[in-house]
C-alpha cells in the first residue's frame, strides 16, 4: 500500500498576508535594494552584476523569440530562452533603471503575449513561458502601463491559468499537477509563480491556483524523503529543484510563508545529491534519462539553486565556487551566500534511501581519485531505464564504466510501447547481466531493487544490492560493490537462473579494451590512463570486446542511436529530431564510441563472477 503524500493545510485565505506592493516573484523589493549595497562592498557581487548587465547588453540586439515548434513537439527551448532572456534584462533594469532595457524587455515580453498559445499540449512549454513572464510583469510593474499590465496579465490567464484550471478542474490532459516527477514541481511552479505575480489584480484566480498547485506539489515532492536523493536523477533534479526554488522565494517574497512546503522530509537536505554524485572526472552518475556531461552543460544556470538553498535552509556546505557554476544568475546575487572558508567535509561514501544509490569513493578534491555509483531504486519512474544495478566508475581522471544516457525523445513512442525496445533504455545498454535475453526489457519495469547491506568502512567500503525482484528470469541475483582500500573496484555477482539458460554480463566504456588471449583480463585506455580488469568466475568464462549494439535476441529499430559516436546530422533541437523523422547519423568518432566489455555464460544453473580494476601503472 502507497503511503499518502504529506499534506499542505492552507488557511481560509491563502493570500491574506500578501505584501502591499511588488515585486512579488523570487524575491523583495528590499532584497534588490540590499543586493545593490552589497555589491559596493563585495567585488565578486559587483562582477557578477556587470557580467548579467553584458549580457542584457548583448540582448538589445537580439530580435525577440518567434513561435517555434521545430521538433513538432515542443516550444520549450523557446520558454526556456525567454526565460532566460527575462530575467536578464528585468534584474539590470533593477539594478539600474534604464529605457533601453526596459524597452528591450517589453519587446520580448509582447511578442511572446501575442503568440497563438504557449503549446499547452507540452504543458511544461506553457508553465516556463508563465513564469517569464510573471518575473517581467512583477519586477518591472511599477514601469509598465496599465495597458502593458493589462496585456501581459491577460496572456498569463488565457495562454497558460486558464489550461492549467482545465487540469486542477478534472480535465482529461495529461495528469501533470499530479505527476511523480519533474513535471509537476515544473508545471506547478511555473503556474504558482504568474499566479502571484497577479494575486493584487486577480486575487480568486491566485487563490484557486495556490490551494491547487500546493496541495499538489508533495505528491511528487515526498520522493525527496527521507535524505534528499531524487529518483530522476542529478540532471532531473536541476529541473525540478529550478522550480522549486522558485516557488519557495515567490511564496516568502509575497507571503512571507511556504506554508510548509519547504519543511517536507529531504528537502533541507538535498542540495548534497548532486555534488555527491559528481565523480572526480567532472561527470555525474546520469541514471534515468540524464546526460552524464558537466554541471556546466544545460543552457541556464544551475548555481542559483545552491545559493537559494543555503540561504533557505543556513546550510552554505554546497555552495561550491567551481563545480556547480554557469553564466551568472540573478538569484546567484539576490540571495549570494559566500564559500565556507573551511567547510566541513562531506563524506566519502553515501546510501540514498530514498533512491537506493550509493556512492563511494578515495578522496575529495581530487581528479584522479577513485569513484563509484550504483543504483537499484524503482523502474517505475517516468525517465528510468531498466537500469537496476547499474554503475558508473572514475578512475586516473576518466570515466571508464559508462551510462549511455538517453535516446530521441521524439523517437517513436519513447515514452510509450516502445520506450523498451531502445537500446539505451534496455537491461543490455547498461552495466549489469541479462539474465535468458529475449525480446523484453532484461529487466522488470514495474520492479525495484533494494540496498542490504551499506559498509562505509575507512578503508574498503562496499554495497551489497538484492536485484532479483528485478529478473523474472532469476531465482536470486545479488551483487556487492567494493572499493578495497580505496585502490581498487571489485564487482561480485551471484546469480541463479530458475532454469539453465545464457546469461550475459556488460561493461559500457568510452575506453578503447585490449582483451588477452586468455579472456581473463583486459586493458581499458582513455588518453594516457589506463585500467587493468581482471575476471574470475564459476563456471570459467572470458571477457569479451563488443560493439554496444542490441544482442540477436533484441529489438533493434531505426533510428536509434547507433552509439558509434556519430553526431546527428538532421537535429533540431539540442540532438532532437522532428516527430516522425528517421535520425540520420555522421561518420563515427572512435573517440566518442562506446564499446562494450562483456562476459557470456551459455546454459548456466548458477553464476559467481568477481571483475577487478586496478589503474595501469
Amino acid at each position: 500500500m502507497k503511503p499518502s503524500p504529506p499534506v499542505i493545510t492552507l488557511p481560509d485565505d491563502p493570500l491574506a498576508t500578501l505584501r502591499a506592493a511588488p515585486p512579488y516573484v523570487l524575491a523583495t523589493a528590499e532584497r534588490f535594494e540590499q543586493a545593490k549595497a552589497n555589491a559596493v562592498r563585495d567585488p565578486g557581487l559587483a562582477a557578477m552584476i556587470d557580467a548579467i548587465r553584458a549580457q542584457a547588453t548583448a540582448l538589445l540586439d537580439e530580435p525577440p523569440r518567434t513561435h517555434d515548434i521545430p521538433d513538432g513537439k515542443r516550444l520549450l527551448e523557446v520558454s526556456r530562452d525567454v526565460v532566460d532572456r527575462v530575467t536578464i534584462l528585468a534584474f539590470t533594469w533593477r539594478m539600474g533603471p534604464e529605457d533601453r532595457w526596459r524597452d528591450r524587455l517589453w519587446a520580448e515580453l509582447d511578442a511572446v503575449s501575442r503568440f497563438p498559445d504557449w503549446n499547452p499540449s507540452h504543458f511544461l512549454d506553457t508553465a516556463e513561458m508563465a513564469h517569464a513572464v510573471a518575473i517581467g510583469y512583477d519586477w518591472l510593474h511599477e514601469a509598465w502601463s496599465d495597458a502593458q499590465r493589462k496585456t501581459l496579465r491577460d496572456a498569463m490567464i488565457h495562454h497558460a491559468i486558464e489550461p492549467a484550471f482545465g487540469r486542477y478542474r478534472g480535465g482529461a490532459n495529461w495528469s501533470w499537477d499530479v505527476a511523480v516527477n519533474n513535471w509537476n514541481v515544473v508545471c506547478n511552479g511555473g503556474i504558482l509563480t504568474a499566479a502571484i505575480a497577479i494575486a493584487a489584480d486577480e486575487p480568486d484566480v491566485a487563490r484557486e491556483v495556490l490551494r491547487n498547485a500546493l496541495t499538489k506539489m508533495p505528491i511528487c515532492l515526498q520522493h525527496f524523503a527521507p535524505d534528499g536523493g531524487w529518483p530522476e536523477g542529478p540532471g532531473y533534479w536541476a529541473y525540478t529543484l529550478r522550480y522549486l526554488v522558485a516557488s519557495l522565494s515567490t511564496l516568502h517574497a509575497a507571503l512571507g510563508t511556504d506554508f510548509g512546503l519547504g519543511d517536507l522530509p529531504g528537502l533541507s537536505q538535498t542540495a548534497g545529491f548532486p555534488c555527491v554524485f559528481t565523480g572526480p572526472a567532472g561527470q555525474t552518475f546520469n541514471y534515468s534519462d540524464g546526460n552524464a556531461g558537466t554541471p556546466k552543460a544545460p543552457p541556464w544556470s544551475r548555481s542559483h539553486v545552491f545559493h537559494y538553498l543555503a540561504h533557505h535552509y543556513q546550510d552554505p556546505r554546497w555552495i561550491v565556487p567551481d563545480l556547480w557554476q554557469d553564466k551568472p544568475h540573478a538569484l546567484n546575487v539576490l540571495y549570494h551566500q559566500p564559500t565556507p572558508a573551511n567547510p566541513p567535509m562531506p563524506p566519502l561514501d553515501a546510501h540514498y534511501q530514498s533512491v537506493e544509490a550509493v556512492v563511494m569513493r578515495s578522496a575529495w578534491g581530487d581528479p584522479h581519485a577513485f569513484y563509484v555509483a550504483t543504483q537499484c531504486g524503482k523502474n517505475t519512474v517516468g525517465h528510468n531505464q531498466a537500469d537496476l544495478g547499474t554503475f558508473v566508475f572514475d578512475a586516473a581522471g576518466h570515466r571508464f564504466a559508462e551510462d549511455l544516457g538517453p535516446d530521441d525523445y521524439n523517437l517513436p513512442s519513447f515514452f510509450g510501447e516502445q520506450r523498451y525496445t531502445y537500446y539505451r533504455n534496455r537491461a543490455e545498454g547498461h552495466n549489469i547481466a541479462v539474465i535468458d535475453p529475449d525480446a523484453t526489457a532484461g529487466q522488470d519495469v514495474n520492479a525495484g531493487g533494494s540496498v542490504t547491506a551499506f559498509d562505509p568502512d575507512p578503508a574498503s567500503p562496499s554495497v551489497t544490492m538484492d536485484l532479483t525482484a528485478g529478473y523474472p528470469a532469476a531465482q536470486s541475483y545479488t551483487r556487492r560493490i567494493g572499493l578495497p582500500d580505496r585502490k581498487a573496484l571489485v564487482i561480485e555477482d551471484e546469480i541463479e537462473p530458475k532454469r539453465a539458460c545464457d546469461v550475459w554480463w556488460f561493461w559500457h566504456t568510452r575506453a578503447t579494451i585490449v582483451v588477452a588471449d586468455d579472456g581473463q583480463s583486459a586493458l581499458l585506455r582513455r588518453g594516457t590512463a589506463a585500467i587493468r580488469l581482471t575476471l574470475e568466475s564459476n563456471p570459467p568464462a572470458r571477457f569479451i570486446a563488443m560493439d554496444a549494439r542490441p544482442l540477436p535476441t533484441s529489438p533493434d529499430p531505426v533510428g536509434q542511436n547507433p552509439n558509434n559516436g556519430a553526431k546527428l546530422l538532421n537535429n533540431a533541437l539540442h540532438h532532437r529530431v522532428k516527430v516522425g523523422d528517421t535520425p540520420r547519423f555522421g561518420e563515427p568518432d572512435p573517440e566518442q564510441a562506446i564499446r562494450k566489455l562483456a562476459v557470456k555464460f551459455e546454459n548456466s544453473r548458477g553464476i559467481k563472477l568477481k571483475v577487478v580494476a586496478h589503474v595501469e601503472p
